[in-house]
């Protein structure tokens, strides 16, 4: 890779690192990872996932039991993503896709394509 090429990749990254849409995801993230309540929330939801698991495994997806641990399993993953941090981090992150998804649309993608060898 050529020095400037390199230099210029340096700079947009320092850019994206202090863009306000990425700082506002970072402190959202913050907040999401410090929420006791969430991280119970998010304890609940694994515990729910590893009881769907596990009656999936000894009694069959098509039993009551499992199709109860499953609706247990949706409620928890429900709680979890309807809370208002998780809801906050989530409407940041999807601002910062599309930003990322620009650049790759702009950067990466010609880069995809296969290179057409021209017929003379």
């Amino acid at each position: 890779m050529e020095e400037r090429t390199r230099e210029l990749l340096y700079v947009l990254s320092s850019l994206l690192e202090s863009d306000a849409r990425c700082l506002a995801l970072k402190e959202a993230e913050v907040r999401l990872n410090e929420s006791d309540e969430v991280r119970s929330l998010s304890s609940i939801t694994k515990a729910k996932m590893e009881s769907y698991a596990y009656n999936k495994d000894h009694f069959g997806e098509n039993s009551e039991l499992t199709k109860s641990s499953l609706h247990e399993l949706y409620l928890a993953k429900k709680a979890l993503d309807e809370h208002p941090l998780s809801k906050d981090y989530q409407r940041k992150y999807a601002i910062v896709r599309r930003l990322y998804d620009e650049l790759d649309l702009i950067l990466i993608s010609p880069f995809r394509e296969p290179l057409q060898c021209e017929r003379k």
